[in-house]
């Protein structure tokens, strides 16, 4: 509340720093004007009626107050002026209440407020002066007429002024006396906590030590920097002693003796240990000075700091062992050099050696203080390398990348050696040169290598004629100089006819002979001048040159087919290959080399396809059927890779039950822009091929994903029927292949699951094998049936030796049954011939409801057809009941 009115006293004026001093004086004068002024208006009208001269006095003096109280608001900085005229205006008043108002018994007491107002406001020197101007006003009032007071009065009230006017001048002299002493204490204590902040900020902790007293006194940082409360450590030398390490305590008593005695100079210093609260030690830096001494010169007091000098001693430590690390690191560089498999060397700007290793020295037979002595390097060369070094170096010294250049050098094993050499110039910090650094790596080995390599790449590595890539490049001289001497060439693509069949009965160390016979064969028939290449497999190219017509190349091409076709002894057995030769010819067939190579390739397609053991010269006709069927392969290819095949599922079922016990799975092609294909539109293009066993296994596979899906969905008695096309069938690693995929088909051992449909032609063709196929198959679960059954004519004793499961009867005698008698006695003969040899029996066709009572009435025991279910969808499969 005190402080409200305080600030209420100033009427919301505002005050600087440097003004401070001014607003006690302003919160007086406002009190007083304000007072006085109150007071003055209020006496006013009690005066007036006891004389109005009185009165009007008061009124004026409360205007003047009011006035001044406005001006003193919006003009601070007149303050002394402003106290002038209220000491004036004040002495008036009282001076005329002296005079003129003898019944006021008290007014003599209104001057000591304006004596202590003037000291207050005037200060001591000039308040002297207005209390000698009071009391001679006084005395002169009291001459001048009746005041009312008698002498002794008059005299009194004089004396008890310059008392009063003496306790204010002693307080004010007691005052600032104190006020001096304060502010000393202030600064003193604020330049010691600046002074305990500027050391504990640079991590310093202070302590004082009355040495005889044996007391220890210390900042908060000293016990904060051991981990300590104040408190764990107390205010004793002695128990600080003991936080000193074990080690270290004979050190730091000897120290501390040696200073206190004088003979360590002004300044105490001391590196020791000392035990944190955590048990751990920390090395702290100990520094003093004693202060104080006894009349006798003893020490008594000794202040100083600690600082935590842990961090320094680890880095110490640690500067320690990279300095041993960094000379065993200097040895070991020292020993890699010398062992490294490279030659290396430093010379000056004048080629003069100033370090070698040794590997450099052994290789050459030249000693390192021989390299050493010379004036330079070069002098110990053979001259012709010498030369050519002085040239690399001057080069090195002139540009700032390095220098790289191949030398051969004679070797202690009488060899000559290609090094190549890696030169780099070396500078000083201000840019001169310092010398240079030179590294040669032998690369002898690399150089032989490399054209090894050099002839891999252009070679065939079984055959040892031209690759297809150095073919590109005999294809292109071959086809300038024809071009340039006017002349004819043909350009053969070879293709041995049957040699797969040898690859995959004989295995491949076996084809491999058989291809550098063919080799053989094929240069044997075939000029000097003329290239033979093997693009790869059972794939060669020649090039025919210098023909003259076209004829001419007739006779090279047929020696060529009759040396192909001689037979060849392989283990004990002769087999016989031939070859089908596809040839454009060079400028009739005015191409580039590339499309030539193609138009070859596709002659020699067509030659295949007229029955092998042929050639055929390039035509536009057979080129567009060629191209048909490539193009054909390759979208087949392509749709493979892009997933657009798919696989639909016909439903089998239980004829007396209906119910469904399998399906068959047929390929579809989703093509992008014809639509849904039938197996028909593209099957027979992948006849006989390897893309027909890449389809194939898309097939199995993706049967058997779908299969094992089933089998969670719950469809546990379901088999599911592929058809396996006897190429595939009979491809090299079938069984291996069938065999990891069906693995893990089901639960158990694979039964019941799956089963592989084969045409009865195609069984027909090689008995034996396939029945050993479908023998190894069954072993794991797999199942076998003959697909249209009665087309091939088979005869019982055939029937005999194939384990096959199932026989599906062609839907040719099915849908004509109810017509034709001899398409009805078909079905019932392989039913019943089913059942003799207990194999099941699938009728195939089922169109209508009169196709499936009749085949019931028969006994046949699963149907399948467009009455029972069209090919379907997985997903509707799974719907379909």
């Amino acid at each position: 509340m005190k402080n409200n009115l305080f600030e209420l006293l100033t009427f919301n004026q505002s005050f600087t720093e440097d003004e401070q001093h001014l607003k006690f004086k302003v919160v007086f004068l406002n009190s007083v004007f304000l007072m006085a002024g109150v007071i003055a208006f209020a006496m006013g009208f009690y005066r007036w009626q006891l004389s109005p001269l009185m009165g009007a006095i008061e009124f004026t003096f409360s205007a003047s107050s009011v006035v001044a109280l406005i001006y003193l608001r919006h003009h601070k900085e007149k303050i002394e002026f402003i106290s002038s005229l209220a000491i004036a205006l004040c002495f008036l008043l009282f001076f005329a209440i002296f005079l003129l108002a003898p019944y006021n018994t008290m007014r003599l007491a209104l001057f000591f407020l304006l004596s202590a107002g003037a000291f207050f406001l005037k200060g001591a020197r000039i308040g002297f002066y207005w209390l000698l101007f009071i009391l001679a006003a006084i005395l002169a009032g009291y001459g001048l007429g009746d005041t009312t007071y008698s002498l002794i009065d008059i005299v009194t009230a004089c004396i008890y002024l310059v008392a009063l006017f003496v306790i204010f001048w002693n307080y004010q002299a007691i005052s600032l006396s104190y006020q001096t002493r304060e502010k000393e204490l202030k600064l003193q204590a604020l330049l010691d906590q600046r002074w305990r902040m500027a050391l504990e900020g640079v991590g310093d902790a202070m302590w004082d030590w009355h040495i005889r007293t044996d007391d220890f006194h210390y900042s908060r940082g000293y016990a904060h920097e051991l981990g300590y409360e104040e408190s764990d450590l107390g205010y004793q030398a002695s128990t600080i002693r003991q936080l000193i390490h074990p080690q270290d305590m004979s050190f730091a008593r000897e120290t501390m003796r040696a200073y206190l005695g004088g003979e360590m100079g002004s300044h105490y210093a001391a590196e020791l240990r000392m035990r944190c609260k955590n048990g751990s030690y920390k090395w702290v830096l100990c520094r003093g000075n004693v202060i104080e001494h006894d009349a006798e010169g003893h020490p008594v007091r000794m202040i100083g700091t600690h600082v935590d000098i842990n961090r320094a001693k680890q880095l110490e430590a640690e500067l320690l062992v990279s300095q041993q690390k960094l000379r065993d690191d200097k040895m070991l560089l020292q020993a890699v050099l010398d062992h490294a498999p490279l030659g290396i060397w430093m010379t000056d700007p004048n080629s003069k050696v100033l370090f070698v290793n040794k590997t450099f020295c052994g290789a050459t037979g030249i000693d390192e203080a021989q390299f050493l002595q010379a004036a330079s390097y070069i002098e110990l060369l053979p001259p012709n390398v010498a030369l050519s070094c002085a040239q690399s170096d001057r080069e090195c010294m002139q540009q700032d990348t390095p220098h790289v250049s191949s030398e051969w050098i004679p070797f202690v094993d009488e060899r000559e050696h290609l090094l190549e050499i890696i030169k780099v110039r070396l500078t000083h910090p201000d840019g001169s040169v310092r010398g240079a650094i030179g590294i040669a790596a032998d690369v002898t080995e690399r150089k032989e290598h490399e054209q090894q390599l050099e002839h891999i790449a252009h070679y065939d590595a079984l055959t040892g004629v031209p690759n297809r890539v150095l073919l590109a490049d005999r294809l292109a001289q071959a086809l300038a100089r024809t071009k340039r001497d006017h002349g004819l060439m043909a350009v053969c693509y070879i293709d041995l006819d049957g040699f797969k069949p040898i690859n995959d009965a004989h295995g491949h160390a076996t084809g491999d002979k058989v291809l550098v016979e063919i080799t053989r064969r094929i240069k044997e028939a075939i000029r000097e001048d003329d290239t033979v290449a093997r693009l790869g497999g059972d794939e060669f190219v020649v090039l025919l040159l210098g023909l003259q017509v076209p004829e001419e190349c007739v006779g090279s091409l047929q020696r060529l087919l009759d040396s192909i076709n001689r037979p060849i002894a392989l283990s004990g057995a002769m087999v016989t290959l031939s070859a089908s030769i596809g040839v454009s010819l060079y400028p009739e067939d005015n191409q580039d080399a590339d499309t030539l190579l193609r138009h070859a390739d596709q002659a020699m397609y067509v030659a295949k396809q007229s029955g092998k053991n042929r050639f055929h010269l390039f035509d536009a006709k057979s080129d567009l059927r060629a191209r048909s069927h490539h193009e054909l392969l390759q979208q087949i290819r392509t749709g493979l890779a892009r997933g657009e095949f798919e696989l639909y599922y016909q439903p089998k079922v239980e004829m007396h039950t209906r119910s469904l016990v399998g399906a068959e799975a047929l390929i579809r092609w989703n093509h992008p822009q014809r639509g849904l294909l039938l197996p028909a539109e593209f099957l027979r293009a992948v006849e006989n091929t390897e893309l027909e066993i890449e389809l194939g296994d898309w097939v199995v596979a993706s049967a058997l994903k779908q299969l094992r899906l089933w089998r969670g969905e719950g469809k546990q008695n379901f088999e599911l029927s592929i058809n396996v096309s006897a190429y595939h069938l009979q491809s090299a690693s079938f069984v291996d292949k069938l065999k990891r995929q069906v693995t893990g088909c089901c639960a158990k051992p694979c039964s019941g699951c799956l089963q592989i449909e084969i045409l009865e032609t195609a069984a027909l063709d090689d008995l034996n094998k396939v029945g050993d196929i479908i023998q190894e198959c069954r072993a794991f679960g797999v199942g076998f049936a003959l697909d249209d059954f009665g087309t091939g004519y088979s005869s019982l004793t055939y029937l005999s030796k194939l384990a096959v499961d199932t026989l599906k009867i062609d839907q040719s005698f099915v849908r004509d049954m109810l017509d034709d008698k001899g398409d009805r006695a078909i079905v019932q003969g392989i039913i019943a011939l089913a059942k003799a040899f207990d194999m099941g029996v699938v009728a195939e066709g089922v169109e209508n409801e009169t196709h499936f009572q009749a085949l019931l009435e028969m006994g046949c025991e699963v149907g399948q057809g467009y009455g029972i279910a069209r090919p379907m969808s997985a997903a509707a499969l799974s719907k379909w009941q």
